[in-house]
């Protein structure tokens, strides 16, 4: 079981239409994560969450991928008013896939920098963008904070 860390007020704040203060404010609801997660592409069996306190998402799920286990993390993750993610997934597929790869967006950056830092050229970011369809709407549209899947 690992524990992954977030910025806790990033998460898509101008989707949800709300500052850094309000979001650092925010309560978490499980109810709200539940609804993100079925709104997005992810099929995850046997789906559970819990509080382990007041910013820590505990999640259990039976995947068929790594990468969908990834995307799942990231999906709670980049929720307004988590700050970590113990992973208690589990994947189908036999064996594990290496450790996964996040990039915290900082001021400034944009997919195409973060692809030419992170993987070695510009022209990759729709790779970066593909990898985070469930939490990125536009490849124009990130948000300092927000953590992203280096695919």
């Amino acid at each position: 079981m690992a524990i992954f860390s977030f910025v806790k007020q990033a998460g898509q704040l101008v989707k949800d239409g709300l500052d850094a203060a309000a979001a650092a404010t925010q309560a978490v609801s499980l109810e709200d994560i539940q609804k993100k997660i079925a709104a997005s592409t992810l099929e995850a069996k046997d789906l559970a969450m819990k509080m382990v306190d007041e910013d820590t998402v505990k999640v259990y799920a039976v995947v068929e991928t790594a990468q969908q286990k990834e995307e799942l993390i990231l999906l709670i993750g980049n929720t307004p008013g988590v700050a970590k993610v113990e992973d208690a997934v589990k994947v189908r597929s036999g064996a594990e896939a290496p450790a996964p790869k996040f990039y915290t967006v900082k001021e400034g950056d944009t997919l195409s920098a973060i692809a030419q830092s992170q993987l070695g050229s510009a022209d990759r970011y729709m790779e970066i963008f593909e990898a985070n369809r469930n939490t990125l709407s536009n490849p124009d549209a990130i948000d300092v904070g927000q953590t992203l899947r280096i695919p």
